[in-house]
This record gives C-alpha cells, structure tokens and sequence, in this order.
C-alpha cells in the first residue's frame, strides 16, 4: 500500500504486517495524492503536492526520478495515460495531472522539461478537483476520454480526440468530487458524502447519493 501525508511524505506499507518498506522524501509540502504504475510501471510513483510539483519516484531505489513543474497551485490528482504502446494499454510514457490552478497537464516521464498538453478547465474561476481516463462505448472512435470534476462540483467528459471546448457536463452539484473510479461506470467520492453516478454509455446520467 502507498499513502502521501501532511508530513511531506510518500511511505509504502505492507499490509500483512502493516511494517513501512520504504519512505520517500522531497515533497516541501503536504502530499495530496499517489498513484502506482501500471503494467511494466508497477515500479513506479507518481506524486502530487501542495508545493505545486508532480514527481516521479523508483520504489526499488526509494529515489526520485522525475520532477515536474509548471503547475501554479496545488496537485489535485494525477494519472498515467491509458494510451496504447505496442498493443500494450497502460504502457505509454505520458502522464497527466490536475490541479487547483484549473489546468490539467500531461508530461512525458522520460522528461522533465515543459508539459506536453494542457488543457484548461471549464471555469476559470475554480480549481480541478480529481481527473480519470474512462472509455465510453458509445464514442469509441476517439477511444479514451478524460473525465474530471471542478472545486464548483460539476462532472465533466473531455472527449481528447476533439477540441479542448468541447465538453459534456453531466451534472451539477454542490458537493465537490474528490475522487473518481471507472468500471462501466463512474463512481465517484464526494467530500462528506458518497455519491454513486452511473454512466450508461449515453447523455443520459442517473445519480444515486447515499
């Protein structure tokens, strides 16, 4: 298991034992979010910080690899690409990450250099909260999507293949979405209350709040 902590620290734990295998340390700010890779990144962390940075850490050397800046607030989310490399999804070298400066960026892990794409949010006047990649059925010609929420609590669908102001907005809230998982669905967490949305391959979203 991988936390991030208001103690600027990244620690992976095992969850048998509940003994800490490692701690990553470079962070001048709360860590607000960690993600592992996937597939040949498993040996990967990506980091998002208060300090207004994304890093790249090796689990087996406990090393950063990678520091991303550009970001002008604080990290909110960030994502490996699902995008295909050699037939392998979930192999590409492309990451992205959201912020509270209302952009979403992608970056090249081999590199640190500026970001690749940026896309900005729909409301200048508020913050990306949480981003995922889902595949909608119904639109697979443009294959994978970005959907994401705002601190002013709408969800919306960035379909990527098309122009950055093309959205679909689903749903008004005033509850701000903190995290999102997708599996023929989006089910998302919202601060102080679940909140379960069902996308059913289409423009219409039914919503089911506990």
């Amino acid at each position: 298991m991988c936390s991030g902590s208001y103690d600027q620290t990244i620690r992976i734990l095992d969850i048998e034992t509940t003994k800490q295998l490692n701690i990553f340390k470079g962070h001048s700010n709360y860590v607000r979010t960690v993600k592992y890779g996937p597939n040949i990144l498993l040996n990967l962390i990506l980091s998002g910080s208060y300090d207004n940075s994304v890093r790249l850490w090796d689990i087996r050397s406990g090393q950063q690899i990678q520091l991303f800046n550009g970001h002008l607030n604080t990290i909110s989310s960030v994502e490996y690409s699902p995008f295909t490399t050699k037939n392998n999804i979930g192999n590409s070298n492309v990451i992205c990450s959201g912020s509270f400066d209302n952009t979403i960026r992608f970056w090249d892990i081999r590199s640190n250099k500026n970001e690749l794409y940026l896309i900005k949010g729909h409301n200048p006047y508020y913050g990306i909260t949480c981003v995922k990649f889902i595949k909608l059925k119904k639109v697979d010609i443009y294959d994978w999507s970005l959907c994401y929420s705002a601190t002013n609590g709408p969800l919306y669908i960035y379909i990527l293949a098309r122009k950055v102001s093309d959205f679909f907005f689903f749903q008004k809230s005033f509850f701000i979405f903190l995290s999102l998982i997708f599996h023929n669905a989006i089910v998302t967490m919202k601060k102080y209350k679940l909140g379960i949305t069902w996308l059913h391959y289409s423009n219409i979203m039914h919503a089911i709040s506990s």
